[in-house]
C-alpha cells in the first residue's frame, strides 16, 4: 500500500513543480502573474518602443535636405562628355579616347578634365595655353547641345518627386560648369531641385565644403540635417568635409570600392534603395 501511495503521488508531485515553474516564469518584476496574451502585448510594446528608439537614433530619420551630385548620380552624362571631349580633341589634332576611360577622367572640373585628356593622348608636353584652347573648344561644343546623349538614371525623377512630397529639400552641387549644370537640371528635372550649382568663378570646387555650406544656409538647414549623395570619392570627401552623412551610388562613373575607400556612410545600388534610406 505504501509503495502504491508513493507511485500515485509521484506524477502529482512532478506536475506541481512544473506548474509552479510556469507561474514563476510568467511573473513580472513586481510578482504579478501575466497571462500569455499580456506577455504578447508587452512584447509588442517593447518591439514598438525599440523601433521608435531606432528611428530617433538613426541620423537618416532627421534628414531635412539632400544634396546630389550631377554627373553619374542623377544624370547619365558619360556618353555626352566623351562625345564632346573627343570632338574637341579631334579639332585640335589629337586622337580620341575610349568612352569608358572617361569614367576615370571626370569629377574634378572641366580644367582638370582637359589636362587628363591631354595626359592620355599627347606624346609631347603641353602648355597651359593648350589646356585653355582645348577647354574653349569643349565648352563651345557642349553649350551647343547640353543634353545630347544625356538621360536621368532609372527611378531618379520619381525619387525626387517622392522626396519633395515628403517635405525634404533638394539641391544639386556639381563640379561641371555652372551654366551646363543648370541647363541639364532644368531640362531633365524641371521643378525638382530647390537649388542647382555647378562650378562658379570664385567658389572652390568640391571637395572643398564652401559651396555645400552656402547651399545649407540658403535652404535653412544645418549640415548635420542633410545627406550628400554622389558617385565618386570626391563626393564622399565633400560630405565628410562638411560633417554630413554620405550615400554613395554604385550605378555611377566609379564604383563601390572607391566610395568605401573615401568613407561612404551608406551605399545604394538603385533609386529604390536610396529612397528607403532618405524616407
Amino acid at each position: 500500500y505504501s509503495t502504491h501511495l508513493v507511485c500515485s503521488q509521484y506524477p502529482v508531485f512532478v506536475f506541481y513543480l512544473r506548474s509552479d515553474f510556469l507561474k514563476l516564469q510568467n511573473r513580472g518584476k513586481h510578482g504579478i502573474l501575466k497571462t500569455a496574451g499580456q506577455s504578447r502585448r508587452n512584447s509588442a510594446r517593447r518591439t514598438s518602443r525599440g523601433r521608435q528608439t531606432k528611428q530617433r537614433d538613426d541620423p537618416m530619420a532627421k534628414v531635412k535636405a539632400v544634396i546630389f551630385d550631377m554627373d553619374g548620380t542623377v544624370a547619365d552624362t558619360l556618353a555626352s562628355i566623351a562625345g564632346f571631349g573627343n570632338a574637341a580633341l579631334k579639332a585640335h589634332g589629337y586622337p580620341e579616347i575610349e568612352t569608358e576611360r572617361y569614367r576615370r577622367l571626370v569629377g574634378n572640373g572641366a580644367d582638370v578634365l582637359m589636362r587628363r585628356m591631354l595626359d592620355a593622348v599627347s606624346a609631347q608636353p603641353y602648355t597651359e595655353a593648350d589646356v585653355q584652347a582645348l577647354r574653349a573648344t569643349y565648352d563651345a561644343l557642349y553649350e551647343s547641345d547640353p543634353t545630347r546623349l544625356v538621360a536621368p538614371y532609372p527611378g531618379i525623377p520619381a525619387l525626387l518627386r517622392d522626396v519633395r512630397d515628403a517635405g525634404v529639400k533638394t539641391a544639386v552641387l556639381s563640379n561641371k560648369p555652372d551654366n551646363m549644370t543648370r541647363f541639364i537640371a532644368g531640362a531633365l528635372f524641371p521643378g525638382l531641385f530647390d537649388i542647382v550649382h555647378g562650378q562658379r568663378a570664385g567658389v572652390p570646387k568640391k571637395p572643398d565644403p564652401a559651396a555645400v555650406f552656402e547651399i545649407c544656409e540658403a535652404l535653412g538647414v544645418r549640415p548635420a540635417e542633410c545627406l550628400y549623395v554622389g558617385d565618386s570619392g570626391v563626393d564622399m570627401q565633400t560630405g565628410a568635409n562638411t560633417g554630413m552623412p554620405t550615400a554613395g551610388v554604385t550605378w555611377g562613373f566609379r564604383g563601390a570600392d572607391e566610395l568605401r575607400q573615401n568613407g561612404a556612410v551608406h551605399l545604394a545600388d538603385d533609386a529604390g534603395a536610396l529612397r528607403r534610406l532618405i524616407l
